[in-house]
């Protein structure tokens, strides 16, 4: 696939378009209303946005992406707002209302999976979170908060756990 490059405002007038958990891909089809027919789209018509990402696996400087550890109190607080239990989709959807100002440029990058790295790092902290017992056991599709998580939300601080830095 094709890569272009584009200016700095082209690219926050992009983000700044992005809905949700949608990959850049799907901003830019969005944005230039292609895609939206049922014919499914020929390699030739799909252009790939790539910004600021390694041609090989390196390791990058702190600060190219927001940390796990940022993630645990807006996850908490979402799902404490949101009832103490909600769809993923409705709480990741929190998650970005409450955190669209702290994201890097890269946490809109999509991941080897395709999934938007945001999102991806929301789900491993909301792993993080069930492992330490801030969030309890639900089925497929739901998250919901146990006591210990509800209190931390109210209280807006994590007690010491396995995988959390106290900043």
């Amino acid at each position: 696939m094709p890569i272009i490059r584009i200016s700095t405002a082209a690219y926050e007038k992009l983000r700044s378009m992005a809905r949700g958990w949608e990959t850049q891909k799907q901003t830019v089809d969005r944005a230039l209303g292609v895609g939206t027919t049922s014919k499914r789209p020929t390699a030739d018509s799909i252009i790939d946005v790539k910004s600021r990402r390694p041609k090989t696996r390196q390791l990058r400087k702190p600060g190219w992406r927001t940390p796990r550890h940022e993630f645990f109190l807006p996850i908490l607080t979402a799902v404490h707002h949101l009832g103490g239990s909600a769809p993923t989709a409705q709480i990741i959807n929190e998650v970005n209302r409450l955190m669209r100002h702290r994201l890097t440029p890269d946490d809109l990058l999509s991941v080897e999976s395709g999934a938007v790295r945001w999102v991806n790092t929301t789900q491993w902290a909301w792993q993080s979170l069930k492992h330490a017992g801030l969030m309890a056991q639900s089925p497929k599709g739901i998250w919901t908060i146990s006591p210990a998580g509800r209190k931390a939300a109210i209280s807006r601080t994590l007690p010491p756990f396995k995988g959390h830095r106290a900043a």
